[in-house]
Parts: C-alpha cells; structure tokens; sequence
C-alpha cells in the first residue's frame, strides 16, 4: 500500500520523537535511582585507581529514512562495543562498531536491493548503579558511517557507496548476573549524516533498539 510523503513524514517524527523521549528518560532517571553518581556494582572490591572495563555485543533491528532507502529501510544490525571508567567514577569513555544489511527481494532476481551500512564509533558514556545489579547508562559521541544501496531493476543493476559523519546518543540498561556477565537492552539514535546515493541526496540517520550481552572485569 503506498503511503502518502505527508504519512511518512509523520511516522518518521513519532520514531524520533519515542527515541528522544527513552534516551532523555534514561539519562534524566538515572541520577535519581541514587542520591548521587557514584559507584557501580562491584566497585567498592575493587581497587582504588584501577578501570572497569566491559566488552558487549548487540543484536536488534534499525530503521533508516524511508524515502532514501525504501524499500530496504529496515536494518538487522548487529555489532560490538567497549566501554571503560575509572573505578569509583560515573563518567567514562566507549568505542564500538555496528553493521547493518537490509534486502528485498530474492538475490539475482529482477527488483532485489540491498542496503549496508557500516559504523565506527567513539564517545563520552555515563554509568550510574541501581541496587547491586541494575546498570543504567547513557552515552553521546561521533560516527563514521559507510552507506551503501544497491537496486536492480530488471536485469540492470545500480550500486553506490557513501561516507558520513553524524553524532550518535543512546541509552540503556544493563543487568549485572553474578560478577562479570551483562545482560541488557540499548536505544540509539544516529542524526546529522548526509549522503548521495544513485543521484539522490538523502541521509543515513537511523532509530535503533538492540539486545545486548557482554563481559566486565
């Protein structure tokens, strides 16, 4: 069923609009879950001085701009991550990379698309403790993404590839299960990217929401 611009337009503000509304939560409620900032679960046995590191991978789905990349706008994405804060502090750093591949259609057949998009990424990343094993988060940084679409029409097929940089903002939780292993559920929002695919000027900015499992030590 096609749907109007004025529709589509509608649907892509109420997708920002959700993902604002869960990022400004996360970060809004998470200082209120405690009187102040302050140590994450398992800190207080672990030395002064020393940093807390956790590696994470992701799984979940993404939704690109309709108009530029329909019908191959919604993403299965996966990816990893790794963040680190000094022991005894709220305020720390991440880095990570994510990969996303959307298809329509059967490989080789006339009107099969694909698209792909590839990130490096780099920021700044709050952790606040809840209890012992709640560990609400939320971080802001850069993005390098590699876009890429592929149409074929009939027997023709057209293929471009673009660079961009954007500024990410996520937010999520993380459930601590014994010592070490994390469990967890992230929302991400990528904006200020622009890209020219197949003669066409469009954006690769995405809403995002992932499951995610890693590591601490």
């Amino acid at each position: 069923m096609n749907r109007s611009p004025r529709a589509r337009c509608c649907e892509t503000d109420c997708g920002w609009a959700l993902v604002f509304l869960l990022l400004g939560a996360g970060c809004a409620a998470a200082p209120a879950w405690q009187q102040s900032p302050g140590p994450a679960a398992g800190d207080a046995a672990e030395p002064a001085g020393t940093w807390d590191w956790q590696a994470s991978a992701l799984i979940g789905g993404r939704s690109l701009d309709d108009d530029g990349f329909g019908p191959v706008d919604e993403q299965f994405v996966f990816g990893g991550e790794i963040a680190a804060r000094p022991v005894g502090s709220w305020l720390g750093m991440e880095g990570g990379a994510q990969i996303g591949i959307g298809a329509h259609g059967t490989p080789f057949l006339p009107d099969y698309s694909e698209s792909h998009v590839g990130e490096l990424y780099v920021g700044a990343r709050a952790t606040w403790a809840a209890g012992e094993v709640l560990r609400p988060y939320c971080g802001v940084g850069v993005s390098l993404a590699s876009v890429g679409l592929s149409k074929q029409i009939g027997f023709t097929e057209s293929d471009d590839r673009d660079v961009t940089g954007g500024v990410y903002l996520h937010a999520g939780v993380d459930y601590l299960v014994g010592r070490q292993l994390l469990v967890g559920f992230d929302v991400r929002g990528l904006f200020g990217t622009s890209v020219d695919l197949l003669g066409s000027a469009t954006d690769a900015d995405y809403v995002q929401a992932a499951l995610t499992l890693g590591l601490r030590w």
